[in-house]
């Protein structure tokens, strides 16, 4: 009995891993139905207010982890509230060439840094997801200003999705590294680990869908 508790804990584990999923795969079942490109804030309003109240009819193993769904639904509708903003506005990018723009450049490059050291954790869940989006915010900022181009980052951004299915799952029960290594060499080893993993994951999976069409 105590091997079937092991399993199911870890079960719900990987639930509350994979729970955000059905977020993303809802957010794409309803977003048709409620787009209106004229009644854009609204149509994000909609989706966050139905996200919120169909979100407390999930499985009893995925309660503990609400809060942090609470956060993860203004996601979408955040992003779908930015698009309204930018919607026939000049970019940031637009920004002239000059010292002012290395100026902002610098200023957001060092709140991104700041953050990501001082990230409020352990100083609550509020605080510490505030801080996250706050740096998330900024770093969107930095990318969308900045004139150059780095391919490492491209990278990461095309197997971002697969890095994020393989790692939690995996660290969860195979974490050594943070067990023996320093926090910073274990965090690279990790990344380049993953990023190697999503690659393959990433390749397989079009090699299938390719043989599919």
């Amino acid at each position: 009995m105590p091997c079937t508790n092991c399993i199911r804990v870890s079960g719900a584990k990987l639930l509350n891993h994979y729970g955000y999923l059905s977020l993303i795969l809802f957010y794409y079942l309803v977003f048709p139905l409620f787009f209106s490109k004229r009644w854009l804030p609204l149509s994000a309003l909609c989706i966050y207010v139905l996200t919120y109240a169909l979100a407390w009819w999930v499985p009893e193993a995925l309660r503990e982890n609400m809060p942090v769904y609470e956060l993860h639904m203004m996601a979408f509708p955040l992003g779908m509230f930015a698009a309204w903003l930018a919607q026939g506005r000049k970019s940031l990018g637009a920004v002239k060439n000059d010292y002012r723009y290395y100026v902002l450049l610098a200023a957001l490059a060092a709140a991104v840094g700041y953050l990501a050291i001082y990230s409020g954790v352990g100083k609550g869940l509020w605080i510490e997801e505030g801080m996250n989006m706050l740096t998330v915010l900024l770093i969107v900022a930095l990318f969308v200003v900045k004139r150059f181009e780095l391919r490492l980052l491209s990278i990461f951004g095309i197997l971002s999705f697969e890095v994020y299915l393989l790692h939690w799952p995996l660290m969860e029960r195979y974490d050594v590294l943070f067990k023996y290594l320093p926090a910073s060499v274990a965090l690279a080893a990790y990344l380049a680990l993953f990023v190697v993993l999503g690659w393959v994951l990433h390749y397989v999976s079009n090699r299938v869908d390719s043989t599919r069409h």
